[in-house]
């Protein structure tokens, strides 16, 4: 019953392990590696990352092709130690078979049951009530020893991940999971009993022994004695040799519990591996959410350029103003200085025959005088105003001082072309400045003309001096009025290029920014990507490994 009850459990195992489940775990793990290359060619590729922040995503690239090899590496030693859980317990059935068929061969050719005392044949029925049935011959020994060997070499191979929550389920799961754990407390209670039985049958043999050699001598029969104390040496031989055999297997069967002890051990520290590997990846998650806040950091500093920008752009609307304004006070000065060479040239042509008309000049001159103090104040008017735009240029400066200050880190190179836009500035602003003192020295000298034209009305001598004085004194005005043009033009010509370069960085700063947002988005997509790959990576892990498991638990049950 027990010989068809193994041969029945041989078929099922050679019917499942069969080359369709090596095939199809080939397969299998051929799907995995192309996605794992698929996956590292993707982080691979995604690793052109900008400028800013370049060690850090480095090193998340490592990280993350790191964690893809683990995933790789331990779902090919799954699938190893699966085949080899499926080979070892396919042999382990097949021995036992072998080893059944051996014991009843043996023990039907050495004695029939009719031969065998009541003692030998409760050792054989307490020897046979463990899970599996042991032959205690040489031969059936060696082959159980090898099997030992071989099932011993097996299960240093089993997978951390596959038994990881098998460590958490109670006794009686890992009874019924693994038989061999079950196996050798039985097997050594009973080859324990048979020792016991085996050294009884020894005892009753020399018993025996010494009871029928007394009388064998007594009654004469000395040959039946010899051929008894050789049938008993044999019996005694071969119950040694039972004993010997015994004492190995319980010696094998304690190192398999020694083994099956750090089995569970390991199993221990997988799962606390496991559990590792479950924090990593929530900090991975944390650290995506860092990713994000910094993403939305970004943004916000883009729009403070955008703002920054704009900013510039009024200021260049404000230089392209001022400039215009410029350009207006270098005409009228133009248009002043015709009309004083106009003046002048009437007054060089006309003053031999205005000499006898002297006093109506001087009255003239005194109308002359009454308009250039309305002059006097209209300049007055206009220091004002140039002292006005001053202050502004001024505040001007200031501000873009703070703006520089702001941006020094990010705009280096901007900030040098600045200070020497504000070094012609304030080169500007010194000229101005000295035009503002120009001009009051010119007002200094139209009250002074003013006292000297009243002092002329006295003497005529006095007035003719000093109207040379006076015309050599506005052909010198006329070359300053002609040298300050010059710089003025020279000026506005210096404006209108700050204003070009200006408008073109702000054009430049623009498109910056664009392709800043854009490239900030596309890294962000394609890090979402990989890690949404990594989580159906490890979905499809975690899925094939609860298959596993439920395939290794449904051949143990059977066989157990």
């Amino acid at each position: 019953m027990e010989n068809e009850e193994m041969k029945s459990d041989s078929l099922w195992w050679y019917s499942h392990i069969s080359p369709e489940i090596s095939k199809w775990l080939a397969e299998d793990v051929n799907e995995v590696d192309q996605s794992v290359k698929e996956m590292q060619q993707l982080i691979e590729q995604n690793g052109d990352f900008s400028m800013v922040k370049v060690d850090s995503n480095h090193l998340k690239q490592a990280e993350l092709i790191a964690h893809v090899k683990e995933f790789s590496r331990r779902y090919h030693l799954l699938a190893e130690r699966y085949s080899g859980l499926t080979g070892e317990l396919h042999r382990y059935v097949q021995s036992g078979t072998k080893t059944q068929n051996n014991e009843a061969k043996v023990f039907g050719s050495q004695q029939s049951p009719s031969s065998l005392t009541p003692n030998k044949k409760l050792g054989m029925q307490e020897f046979k009530g463990g899970d599996f049935t042991f032959n205690l011959s040489v031969s059936s020994g060696r082959g159980t020893s090898d099997t030992s060997q071989k099932e011993g070499s097996g299960f240093i191979m089993l997978s951390s991940d596959s038994d990881s929550e098998s460590c958490n389920s109670s006794p009686n799961d890992h009874s019924s999971s693994l038989p061999t754990r079950r196996m050798p407390k039985d097997m050594i209670l009973n080859i324990e009993t048979e020792l016991s039985g085996m050294e009884g049958v020894v005892d009753l043999t020399k018993h025996d022994h010494t009871n029928d050699t007394k009388k064998m001598v007594d009654n004469g029969r000395y040959e039946e004695m010899l051929k008894r104390i050789s049938t008993y040496e044999e019996q005694l031989m071969v119950s040694k040799q039972k004993l010997k055999f015994s004492e190995e297997e319980i010696a094998r069967m304690k190192s398999e519990q020694k083994k099956n002890e750090s089995l569970l051990v390991k199993l221990g520290s997988i799962e606390t591996q496991l559990e590792s590997a479950k924090n990593e990846i929530k900090m991975h998650e944390v650290h995506l959410q860092t990713e994000n806040r910094k993403v939305s950091q970004l943004q916000m500093q883009i729009s403070v350029l955008e703002a920054e920008l704009e900013s510039e752009k009024n200021q260049v609307l404000d230089l392209q103003e001022s400039t215009i304004k410029y350009n207006a006070d270098v005409a009228e000065r133009d248009y002043e200085i015709s009309k004083l060479t106009a003046a002048l040239c009437d007054a060089s042509e006309n003053f031999a025959s205005e000499k006898a008309q002297l006093e109506s000049r001087i009255s003239n001159l005194l109308e002359r005088l009454t308009i250039q103090e309305a002059r006097t104040e209209e300049w007055e008017l206009q220091c004002e105003s140039l002292a006005n735009e001053i202050k502004q240029c001024e505040a001007n400066k200031n501000e873009m001082k703070r703006m520089h200050e702001a941006l020094e880190v990010s705009w280096q190179d901007e900030i040098e072309n600045m200070a020497l836009e504000l070094y012609e500035k304030n080169e500007c602003l010194n000229t101005k400045n000295k035009d503002l003192d120009r001009l009051k020295l010119e007002y200094d000298t139209l009250r002074a003309e003013k006292d000297e034209l009243n002092a002329k009305l006295q003497t005529l001598s006095a007035e003719l001096s000093f109207q040379e004085r006076q015309v050599l004194e506005t052909e010198c005005r006329l070359h300053q009025l002609h040298s300050e043009n010059v710089q003025l033009s020279a000026g506005s010509e210096n404006a209108n290029k700050v204003t070009d370069e200006l408008r073109s960085r702000v054009e430049e700063l623009g498109k910056e920014v664009e392709r800043q947002r854009i490239l900030i988005s596309d890294r962000a997509e394609e890090k979402r990507e990989a890690i949404r790959q990594l989580c159906f990576a490890l979905e499809h892990y975690r899925n094939m490994n609860e298959e596993l498991r439920s395939a290794y638990k449904r051949p143990a049950v059977m066989v157990s």
